[in-house]
């Protein structure tokens, strides 16, 4: 029962703790711009890649005020990438990124990093450390591509990661 709560409960302290550090910002939450994204996941792992070559993945990213470096922009993320419509199978990481913008709004490309969590379902479900890399291009003000390198640890019975690679078509709202 732990390991359903689990992610929950991270996504939630990320956002607090997140939310903690930029009410002492003077930066306005309206700010904050919601983007959703749509692509393909390329699993690393030989287990995953029989079950399906490409799996479908979904991602929504928060940008909220408040940097941790200089020049950054702080985003908050859930991806979610499944090859049965979410029967089974699912991995779901929940980072939270930095990521660096040059060239002007609507035609610029970006950068980021990030570490967190991943929910793995793989029967039984287990949560573990992800990290995430991301390059992304935008074609306007609200258009991007992205690519994306998953890296998350084993699963603690089935011994596979949630590893892969992922191409997005997104929309900033």
């Amino acid at each position: 029962m732990k390991r359903i709560f689990a992610p929950g409960a991270f996504a939630l302290a990320l956002l607090a703790g997140g939310s903690a550090a930029f009410a002492q910002n003077s930066e306005d939450w309206a700010k904050s711009r919601l983007s959703g994204r749509i692509g393909a996941f390329l699993p690393f792992e030989n287990e995953l890649r029989d079950l399906a070559k490409i799996w479908l993945t979904l991602g929504v990213d928060l940008e909220v005020p408040g940097r941790l470096f200089p020049q950054a922009q702080t985003v908050v993320s859930i991806d979610w990438a499944t090859h049965n419509g979410g029967t089974n199978a699912n991995i779901v990481p929940i980072t939270l990124s930095q990521r660096w913008y040059s060239g002007d709004v609507g035609n610029r490309t970006y950068w980021q990093a990030g570490i967190g969590g991943a929910m793995l379902d793989f029967s039984p479900s287990d949560f573990v450390f992800s990290a995430k890399a991301a390059l992304g291009v935008e074609f306007k003000e609200n258009y991007f591509v992205e690519a994306d390198i998953f890296f998350t640890d084993k699963h603690g019975s089935t011994n596979v990661s949630g590893s892969g690679a992922a191409v997005y078509f997104g929309v900033r709202f």
